[in-house]
C-alpha cells in the first residue's frame, strides 16, 4: 500500500473512531474541499494533508494511526507462502479509497448526540 493510500485509510478510520474532532464547519470545509478534486489517490491524499496540517489534535491523531499501519506493515512475514506449496497467499486488500467513500466518510462521521436526561415531575 502506498503511503498516499494509508494517509486516505488513516483519515477515513479517524473520521469513524473520532468523529467528535470534526466539527460541523470542518467537515464542510473537507467537502467543498475535496468536490472539485479528481478521483485521484495521490491528489485526494495531498489536499486531505494540507487541509488536517492546519488542527493539531487531527494530525496527531492521523499520525498515530499512519504509525500503526506502518508497524503493522514491518511486522508481517515477508514470505507468506503456503506450507508445502508455492503459491502466496492472498492478503485481501484495503479497497481502493475512492472521493465518494470519502465524502460518504466525511458526512456520516456526525458524533453520536446524547440526549438530555428527560426531567421527571420530581424535578419541578
Amino acid at each position: 500500500m502506498s503511503f498516499e493510500e494509508q494517509n486516505l485509510a488513516a483519515f477515513v478510520q479517524l473520521l469513524q473512531e473520532q468523529p467528535q474532532l470534526f466539527t460541523d464547519p470542518k467537515r464542510q470545509e473537507l467537502l467543498k474541499l475535496i468536490e472539485p478534486l479528481a478521483d485521484d489517490t495521490e491528489t485526494l491524499s495531498s489536499a486531505i494533508s494540507m487541509w488536517y496540517e492546519q488542527y493539531n489534535n487531527i494530525v496527531n491523531s492521523q499520525f498515530q494511526i499512519l504509525n500503526n499501519y506502518i508497524y503493522s506493515q514491518q511486522s508481517e512475514p515477508s514470505d507468506q507462502r503456503l506450507a508445502g506449496t508455492t503459491s502466496f497467499s492472498s492478503t485481501p486488500s484495503q479497497p481502493r479509497i475512492t472521493k465518494e467513500l470519502l465524502k460518504n466518510s466525511i458526512v456520516q462521521s456526525q458524533p453520536t448526540k446524547q440526549t438530555p436526561p428527560k426531567k421527571s415531575s420530581t424535578d419541578n
